[in-house]
């Protein structure tokens, strides 16, 4: 293989992009000969980090939005003269070139890599899907007309495995499950000798993630701990200005305002991380969250809901505890659980850092390399 075109949905610092940026790093030094361009659909601060190892940076232009002229509205009208479609003069030109293999990173890039292979059969296409079924509905609800142009696909877990061949009849011998990776900064571990015991949550703020859920678990294990002074509740990650309203009067009439932090989006969120003692992993709908594998490295427990999140397949083996779907009066329980027995907390903490540090570039990439190789 030569020449790859790597499409991600945005160049911003969260899951999906990350994981085009460690393969893609993992291939600079480990496939020098690989020639590599990137393609976002919107650009962000990650490109800081793509950019240097790809020989070309692309952002999809944007459709001719201004008026046209006078003398083109004519030709229009009597059909001398199409408007020009720079989406579709841009996608032509990408397909020119020739790739090998365009690897389409999220559901929402599928559409154009399609438009690649529909105009050079010869480059194989394989899709990376991190989405489960309600945002596969919401973002790309005509999926399945997708299909017969993808080669291959990874699925970020099981679960996603699972919803693509149930909900989406994927064929299952299409799908190789390679689990989400990451990597994480781990600082000395005072996290037993802390003034408060902290329960994290991280994400950014959307029905999805579930800090509602993240809330009601806090005003619930104030109902049930005698010692809730002690506890924090800590939320770090992007919040919008509304969002933020919305959530702190939330706060401020459950009286928590001492206790609930929203942090916010920060550079170097591991900080944080490092200083949780629990973890809530309080998704609606999650496919293998990234956060969850940087906790899991920094040896963390951590409870989530039943079926809501890929991550459970590993937190199954002993890492941590899964709840009934939205009970969250069963998070607080658990918490309270941890709170009173340090030994089970530092126990189920070890296991998932065993567990978790086996996700990282340097395992999972080489497998990620063997499937793009094997595809012809």
């Amino acid at each position: 293989m030569k020449k790859i075109l790597f499409i991600t949905h945005e160049s911003s610092r969260t899951g999906a992009p990350f994981i085009v940026l460690y393969l893609m790093q993992w291939i600079k030094k480990y496939q020098p000969q690989v020639e590599m361009d990137v393609l976002t659909l919107r650009d962000g601060p990650l490109r800081d980090a793509l950019e240097p190892l790809v020989t070309n940076y692309f952002t999809v232009p944007q459709e001719n939005t201004g008026p046209l002229r006078f003398t083109e509205r004519i030709k229009l009208k009597i059909k001398v003269k199409q408007p020009p479609n720079r989406r579709e003069q841009f996608i032509a030109s990408l397909a020119a070139s020739d790739y090998d293999l365009v690897y389409a990173n999220t559901i929402v890039s599928i559409p154009l890599a399609a438009g690649i292979k529909r105009f050079n059969s010869k480059t194989r296409f394989i899709a990376h899907v991190h989405e489960l079924n309600a945002i596969v509905r919401l973002l790309l609800p005509n999926f399945k007309k997708f299909d017969p142009f993808i080669d291959h696909y990874i699925a970020a877990s099981d679960l996603v495995r699972k919803n693509l061949i149930d909900n989406w009849q994927v064929d299952a011998d299409r799908i190789d499950r390679i689990y989400e990776f990451s990597r994480i900064a781990v600082d000395i571990d005072n996290r037993y000798q802390k003034e408060y015991f902290k329960i994290g949550g991280s994400g950014f703020v959307h029905w999805r993630k579930g800090v509602d859920l993240f809330l009601q678990t806090a005003i619930q294990l104030r109902n049930i701990l005698t010692d809730f002074d002690q506890i924090q509740f800590e939320w770090v990650g992007k919040v919008s200005d509304k969002e933020r309203i919305i959530l702190e009067e939330d706060i401020r009439k459950a009286n928590l305002t001492d206790q609930f932090k929203l942090i916010g989006q920060v550079d170097n969120p591991s900080k944080y991380f490092n200083d949780f003692d629990v973890f809530l992993m309080t998704s609606r709908e999650d496919p293998f969250p990234l956060v969850c594998i940087e906790v899991g490295m920094l040896g963390i427990p951590i409870i989530c809901f039943d079926g809501a999140t890929g991550s459970q397949e590993i937190i199954n083996q002993g890492g941590g505890v899964v709840v009934p779907y939205l009970d969250t009066d069963a998070m607080a329980k658990q918490i309270q659980t941890y709170f009173l027995d340090r030994n089970l907390l530092k126990d189920h903490g070890e296991k998932n850092k065993a567990l978790f540090s086996k996700l990282s570039p340097e395992h999972l990439c080489p497998q990620i390399w063997e499937l793009l190789s094997a595809i012809k």
